[in-house]
């Protein structure tokens, strides 16, 4: 009797031991992760775990400190064991799901976020973080539907109005991207995310000096800000000011040599400047960062044909059309290019091609059109350059071409009202043609 007394004393004694070990590792955990040491505090959770195993609050911080350390996976782990030792935490649903938000499973972050949302439905942080994850997939719609409830949770957090805005700018809704990214420098005038968010749409507007103002302004609040230089740098280029273009790239690489859209936009003004061999550079980081990015060899292709690299041209043409079949923009470029090297027959294939995918661009049917006439099929070069002004009637280019076929098939009065009206639109070319052809009958 008495060694059964003894035994379940030494028993309590030893449990209020190991209670005593849980909380102080669980505080001293607590306290690193306030203190930001994340490796230190995930020890310490380890620890008070292995003396209780069924206190849901463990795994769940040693989950938050996983994702503060990128071990999302794990993160993941940790929170799923909390949800099953205690499924009415919304906020283990919430963090579950924001882990994997950051490893990428967008759609079962999603899914994660709508428990936490059954569970509490006035977390706007919640309504926030799913908003975001749809976002990511598209679904810009149902992002907006889940930040104007955040909204109407707590109006007063900028980070709100800025997901929203770029959201409205994803669906062309400039002057709703505009109202939600000025509402949030309402609440936070410095706020350099809007600044530069509003300075994108602006773009899209063709008001160039306010976005200007707008991306100067984030440097002006944070001259480290890569993206201000990024966006002002692709704003010059729109404004043809490629020198500064060059100037704003390389102080956003600086910034940021991670950014692998800087070397894009920089070969691009590179390119406008005749720097042929500076944007084959480019590219060619561009290419080893990214080697599935189509765009960078169609305009690699584009720099080699300017420096009469020719096989590496059609390699890079042949390459994007490979990564990505569907691109008519990529066939009409090795349609142009096979014009150059004078084999109009593979030429007519590949915009044959572009039409087909696209048969609403009306350069493809002008392009087409002056390959037929190069064929001296100058019937069907016309019914082209007349597609092309069906699609659009301002279009100079076809206009010209479609004069000079009309002349060669012998409708010269017919042609000649054609490279006027090239002229009127702005053709020069145009009057060089009317004097060689137009002067007289």
């Amino acid at each position: 009797m008495k060694k059964t007394i003894s035994i379940l004393f030494f028993t309590l004694i030893s449990s209020v031991c190991w209670s005593q070990k849980e909380v102080e590792f669980y505080n001293s955990a607590v306290a690193k992760e306030e203190s930001s040491d994340f490796k230190g505090a995930i020890l310490d959770y380890t620890q008070a775990i292995s003396f209780n195993n069924k206190d849901s609050k463990l795994f769940y911080g040693r989950g938050y400190a996983k994702i503060e350390m990128g071990d999302y996976v794990g993160a993941i782990a940790d929170f799923t064991k909390a949800i099953e030792l205690n499924p009415m935490e919304p906020k283990y649903f919430r963090h579950r799901g924001f882990a994997k938000y950051a490893w990428g499973d967008y759609k079962n972050a999603i899914i994660d976020y709508t428990k936490s949302i059954k569970l509490d439905s006035t977390n706007a942080l919640t309504f926030y973080l799913r908003g975001e994850s749809h976002s990511y997939l598209g679904n810009y719609k149902s992002a907006i539907l889940d930040v104007t409830k955040a909204i109407e949770i707590n109006s007063n957090v900028p980070l709100f109005y800025t997901l929203r805005a770029d959201c409205k700018l994803n669906l062309r809704d400039f002057n709703g991207a505009i109202e939600d990214f000025s509402h949030a420098l309402s609440i936070e005038p410095n706020n350099k995310v809007a600044l530069v968010g509003r300075g994108k749409v602006y773009v899209e507007l063709n008001y160039f000096n306010e976005a200007l103002n707008d991306f100067t302004d984030a440097i002006d609040i944070d001259a480290n800000y890569a993206d201000a230089y990024l966006e002002r740098g692709i704003l010059k280029n729109y404004m043809k000011e490629f020198e500064g273009a060059i100037t704003d790239f390389n102080i956003a690489l600086l910034k940021n040599p991670d950014n692998q859209r800087i070397y894009y936009f920089r070969g691009i003004a590179k390119q406008e400047l005749k720097q042929y061999f500076g944007a084959i550079s480019d590219y060619d980081e561009l290419i080893k960062r990214d080697p599935e990015f189509n765009e960078a060899y169609k305009k690699r292709g584009l720099a080699k044909l300017l420096v009469d690299d020719l096989d590496g041209a059609l390699i890079d043409f042949n390459k994007a059309i490979e990564l990505n079949p569907q691109d008519p923009i990529a066939y009409n470029i090795r349609a142009i290019f096979k014009e150059f090297v004078y084999d109009f027959q593979g030429a007519l294939t590949d915009f044959n091609k572009a039409i087909e995918l696209d048969p609403n661009n009306e350069s493809f049917y002008c392009n087409r059109g002056n390959t037929k006439d190069e064929l001296k099929d100058h019937k069907g070069a016309i019914l082209d350059y007349n597609k092309s002004l069906e699609i659009n009637p301002q279009y100079a280019n076809a206009y010209f071409y479609r004069g000079i076929a009309q002349i060669n098939v012998g409708q010269k009065v017919n042609g000649c009202l054609d490279l006027s009206k090239a002229g009127e639109l702005g053709y020069e070319k145009a009057y060089e043609k009317i004097k060689e052809y137009c002067s007289s009958k």
